[in-house]
């Protein structure tokens, strides 16, 4: 019997029988039968094989792995497999019953926990029941998704069958851009978008408790740094420069304008500490508070947007509205008095005890001479 051929029955033991030659029967007119001279019939059997190997079975494998910053979420990617020659109904998906050919296609995602860097997966299984070479594409599938970079490599994958005394056996093989490997590894980085920020400082005067007391008559000028103290991670900010702002106190005002440092960019989330600190310039009547300020700025990954969640200020006052910040530097004006009365009598009495001085001086040396 032919395995291949459905309409063969293997209990039928005529199956395979085939005749290759006849006599014809002639009219027996002793008997009144129809004989065939046993002598001139000739019969032949001819049976049938057909070689069938056992299949083999395999799949390729995919390897996703993950450089820059840790995402915050799982994340899932797509792979596409595309066989790009085949051997003729040599191949199937193992379980089904249409052959493999050349442009099908296949997907199967990876989703890399939180945390991890690495994630892998393997596509369905092949089913290979003919000798012969096969070769298929990996690739994977730009999702376009805030803060990747997705990898456009192409891993060419060339999976060989060879007949080993009636068994298929198979052996596989990844190529990409001359780099042969055991697996189908796409890289991927990530990098949040960054985010901008800025404090602010603004100079007050104390009110003063004389009622007399005149209001600055000047414009005056006021400076302060800005730096950063500590960066968790230390890549999150790379701000290395102290920064200044100039703030103008005008004639008779009790406040200046409200003056931003230069902006600061973030490139992870984390926490950053910085310290505001009034430089003294010696201006005449005023006080300095040269005590620094620390604000602590929290800053979170909110899927793939870098976002300032949280500002906080410690020594000192500020003004928080949100994730903006102004903080408030007070000082005090000590004008003069305009009252020279004090003065005007601490010179006569000098220059009277300059005068008893001389004269005590000048009666001991005539009491000497004499």
């Amino acid at each position: 019997t032919d395995p291949t051929d459905p309409t063969d029955d293997p209990t039928d033991p005529t199956e395979g029988l085939v005749l290759i030659e006849h006599s014809e029967a002639v009219f027996d007119e002793d008997t009144g039968k129809l004989v065939t001279p046993v002598e001139e019939a000739e019969f032949g059997a001819e049976f049938i094989n057909t070689y069938i190997p056992a299949p083999a079975y395999g799949h390729p494998e995919v390897k996703k792995t993950l450089s820059g910053q840790d995402p915050v979420e799982d994340t899932t990617f797509e792979f596409v497999l595309e066989a790009v020659s085949v051997v003729e109904d040599g191949s199937f998906i193992d379980g089904e019953d249409v052959a493999v050919v050349a442009k099908d296609t296949w997907t199967k995602t990876i989703t890399v926990p939180a945390g991890e860097k690495v994630g892998t997966v393997a596509f369905d299984e092949f089913k290979y029941v003919k000798a012969g070479t096969y070769v298929y594409s990996i690739t994977e599938t730009d999702s376009g998704k805030t803060g990747w970079t997705y990898s456009a490599k192409i891993w060419t994958i060339t999976v060989t069958v060879t007949d080993t005394d009636g068994q298929l056996e198979f052996d596989i093989d990844y190529k990409a851009e001359d780099i042969s490997s055991t697996i189908a590894e796409f890289i991927n980085d990530y990098k949040p978008v960054p985010v901008d920020w800025f404090a602010q400082v603004q100079k007050l005067v104390a009110p003063s408790e004389d009622e007399d007391s005149k209001p600055n008559e000047e414009e005056a000028a006021f400076h302060f740094e800005f730096k950063l103290i500590s960066a968790d991670p230390k890549e999150g900010c790379l701000l290395t420069d102290t920064l200044t702002a100039e703030t103008i106190l005008l004639p008779a005002a009790e406040e200046s304008d409200v003056v931003a440092f230069d902006t600061i960019t973030f490139f992870a989330a984390g926490t950053y500490v910085f310290e505001v600190r009034e430089l003294d310039e010696g201006l005449k009547n005023f006080s300095y508070d040269t005590d620094p300020r620390t604000i602590t700025v929290k800053v979170i990954d909110n899927k793939g947007y870098l976002k300032v969640e949280s500002v906080a200020i410690n020594g000192g006052d500020a003004e928080i509205d949100g994730t903006k910040i102004t903080v408030k530097v007070v000082n005090a004006y000590v004008p003069d008095t305009g009252d020279n009365s004090s003065l005007v009598l601490w010179s006569v009495a000098l220059a009277a005890s300059i005068v008893a001085l001389c004269a005590v001086v000048f009666v001991r040396r005539r009491r000497e001479e004499a």
